[in-house]
């Protein structure tokens, strides 16, 4: 059988090589996604200062539960923040070749996916006890049950929330993974 002379019908059965993205680019999103890391965490240490900085005067004041909670509050914002700093945005290499641009900026975005997927366990895990020491310490000075199960109701819709946007936000970084991966032939 001889070959299709149609010109059209030979261009559209050639097989297509996959356009990879240039160094540029790969650059351009690095540094992006590299200063939405670092405003991230910066919004997150000013949410720190100010919650310590509300729950420090408690420390003098409350007693039992609600002092407990305000100290154990305190701690667990002070292991999250340095749970962030630890989680934080990595220094892009200076004149790295555009593979080494390709893997630092996967890695970077697998190194956010997995802090993102494990957010129970660093973030909203040591925040826990003082948050829940708190309804006992309504309960002991003698609050209806009401404002304690409101507040039990706001804290679970809270933590599911939380916890939720970041399992959004990991898939749409392995998604940007995989798309990286695919456009630079991994």
């Amino acid at each position: 059988m001889s070959p299709d002379p149609d010109p059209q019908n030979l261009w559209q059965a050639q097989p297509v090589e996959p356009v990879g993205l240039s160094l540029d680019e790969i650059r351009r999103r690095a540094n992006r996604f590299h200063r939405r890391i670092v405003w991230r965490n910066l919004r997150e240490y000013l949410a720190a200062v100010i919650v310590v900085a509300i729950l420090i005067p408690h420390l003098w004041r409350d007693r039992g539960w609600l002092l407990a909670a305000s100290a154990s509050m305190i701690a667990g914002v002070l292991y999250v923040v340095v749970q962030i700093y630890r989680r934080g945005a990595r220094a892009l290499p200076a004149g790295a070749a555009a593979q080494s641009w390709v893997d630092f900026h996967c890695s970077e975005l697998a190194r956010q996916r997995d802090a993102l997927r494990t957010v129970w366990n660093w973030y909203l895990l040591p925040l826990l006890p003082g948050l829940l020491m708190v309804p006992i310490g309504m309960y002991m000075a003698g609050r209806t049950v009401s404002p304690i199960l409101l507040y039990l109701g706001i804290l679970t819709v809270v933590f599911g929330g939380v916890w939720r946007l970041n399992a959004w936000a990991a898939d749409k970084l392995d998604k940007q993974i995989h798309d990286m991966k695919e456009a630079n032939h991994e």
